[in-house]
């Protein structure tokens, strides 16, 4: 049994709390369908923001580059950070919180700025831009390019 929580338990947990409110007035889609009951707004809200939390606790890179690392505890071998799907849930996360608290609205643009380290000018097998699998120089050395990873970016970015 693993006891530290996972990338996916934190940036999903975050997710799924976040995911019961909207952006324009806190209350749940759950909330338009007939017997279903209202989710506790503030609870949901600090329960996204304890998890986000967390997630900056335990996977957040140091120096500076807004990336995360891809596990918690880091072990000896690890890669220095996170492959491109994690790290665009976790910019998914930042937009999700700043939709209903405007404090993230400066981490929106942090973890914007780092998605960038994926970019990949020259493209990949395809010969077309996107974002590689791993950060890029300096660091990392890039990687495959992946549609579902890709897409996962362009939906953050809409």
């Amino acid at each position: 049994m693993r006891l530290n929580p996972s990338r996916r338990a934190l940036v999903g947990g975050g997710i799924a709390a976040m995911a019961t409110l909207t952006a324009t007035n806190g209350t749940s889609a759950a909330a338009d369908v007939p017997g279903s009951q209202h989710p506790d707004r503030s609870r949901a809200l600090s329960r996204g923001i304890a998890a986000y939390a967390a997630l900056e606790r335990h996977l957040a890179s140091k120096g500076g580059s807004g990336l995360v690392r891809e596990r918690y505890p880091a072990a000896s071998g690890d890669n220095a950070y996170s492959y491109e799907w994690p790290f665009s849930q976790v910019h998914v996360a930042a937009l999700d919180l700043a939709a209903v608290d405007s404090r993230y609205a400066a981490e929106v643009t942090r973890r914007a700025k780092a998605q960038e380290h994926y970019w990949n000018a020259g493209g990949g097998t395809t010969e077309l831009p996107g974002y590689d699998s791993y950060p890029r120089a300096p660091y990392g050395s890039g990687g495959d390019m992946f549609y579902d990873d890709n897409e996962w970016v362009g939906l953050a970015k809409v």
